[in-house]
């Protein structure tokens, strides 16, 4: 007599995200990585249709109404959702290997090292991470955007002369790599290096490149150098950076 092999039974568990949907929110929580209903309190399966079929039904509309709870489904903007925080650990960990120059292949090592010392962080748990899924967050989110830093500290070279030595640090267009590069060297006045002489050279430096800077920190926003003619609603402007092919006519509305 032949038998037949054995079905497989397949245990499914609790998933953290539903604790994010609002219909789940007040009222469900986590058990023993079951389902459990704090209102009626009553152990449920762990799937999303038997769950949403015990929030539509009679008996959980009536002990919601007879024990006067109200479920808040409003997220505070302090808060972060978890499936928001599990993305929060993802992008710092990756900025973390790019800032440091890591290599990517250590995170496969990593991530079950950090799951077996942050047992009690949900959000780690939860925390997916790969070389690769690595790379592309460094790649495709963070390199995306157009930010850097400044370094700036004082220095004397061979001969006496004090220095303010400017540092420049940005993700790389090309490698996609943290960069640290020397953008100038301006001398000071070697009677007077307080830190307020410090910053007067440094600003006083920096306002011949406003113009870069305010393209780098607001790329869809361009300066008006000089408004050449008026007519109704709207202004002829030259546009700084730009020679006179570019000066165009705009709404004056939106010249800020």
């Amino acid at each position: 007599m032949e038998t037949r092999p054995a079905k497989k039974i397949c245990i499914r568990k609790f998933r953290r995200s539903w604790l994010d949907e609002n219909i789940f929110k007040g009222w469900l929580a986590e058990n023993d990585n079951k389902a459990w209903c704090k209102i009626c309190n009553i152990s449920l399966k762990c799937s999303r249709y038997n769950l949403s079929r015990h929030a539509e039904s009679a008996s959980h509309i009536d002990n919601v109404n007879s024990v006067n709870v109200e479920i808040d489904t409003s997220v505070e903007e302090t808060e972060l959702s978890h499936s928001d925080e599990v993305k929060r650990v993802k992008i710092k960990l990756s900025a973390f290997f790019a800032e440091h120059n890591i290599a990517f292949c250590t995170v496969d090592h990593l991530i079950p090292l950090l799951k077996n010392i942050c047992v009690r962080s949900k959000a780690v748990q939860d925390v997916t991470l790969s070389r690769t899924k690595c790379t592309r967050i460094v790649k495709n989110v963070i390199a995306k955007i157009s930010k850097f830093s400044v370094l700036i500290d004082k220095s004397t070279d061979i001969s006496d002369t004090k220095l303010l030595c400017i540092l420049v640090k940005y993700v790389s267009p090309v490698n996609k790599k943290v960069v640290t590069q020397l953008f100038a060297l301006l001398p000071l006045d070697a009677s007077n290096c307080s830190a307020d002489n410090l910053y007067k050279v440094f600003k006083k430096y920096f306002a011949f490149y406003e113009h870069e800077l305010h393209r780098a920190t607001y790329p869809d926003v361009y300066l008006v150098e000089k408004v050449l003619r008026r007519k109704g609603d709207k202004v002829y402007v030259k546009w700084l950076g730009f020679d006179g092919s570019h000066n165009s006519w705009i709404h004056k509305n939106n010249v800020v």
